[in-house]
């Protein structure tokens, strides 16, 4: 037993001693999946990131099997767009009189719409409609 645990704190040691990757922490996801250096991600290097792998056939535009910073770049544009689009219909459906904001009866009808209203002047345009709840999401987390 006190071999185990002589060899098992030595390994904790030379792991802690072991040089940190040559990543910067800002990295792209590129940057820090790409384990082999060779500018693209397979689906091992993937596995690593789980809501990457899980979307890998969706990002691997060509179908190749790798990824490139190119197709997660249309990728990732695609999902913005997409959500735009999204947040744009939900307003639009909120907007009952169709006048491009929402106020009075469609704020009665949905009284946290107001902590969307930033300027304080008891209506949600589209711009204040498409920023972030204050408070809605912790650091760091999101729904």
């Amino acid at each position: 037993m006190r071999t185990f645990t002589s060899l098992a704190v030595a390994l904790g040691l030379l792991l802690a001693a072991a040089p940190a990757p040559a990543v910067p922490a800002k990295a792209g996801a590129l940057a820090r999946l790409d384990a082999d250096g060779d500018g693209r991600i397979s689906r091992e290097e993937a596995a690593l990131a789980p809501a990457l792998a899980q979307q890998f056939v969706l990002i691997d535009a060509n179908r190749d099997g790798w990824l490139e910073r190119a197709e997660m770049q249309d990728y990732a544009r695609e999902r913005r767009e997409l959500r735009k689009a999204a947040v744009l219909k939900r307003f639009e459906r909120l907007d009952a009189n169709h006048d491009g904001v929402l106020d009075g009866p469609e704020l009665d009808a949905r009284p946290r719409l107001l902590r969307r209203d930033r300027n304080g002047d008891g209506r949600v345009e589209l711009a204040e409609f498409r920023q972030p709840v204050p408070g809605r999401y912790r650091r760091g987390c999101r729904r």
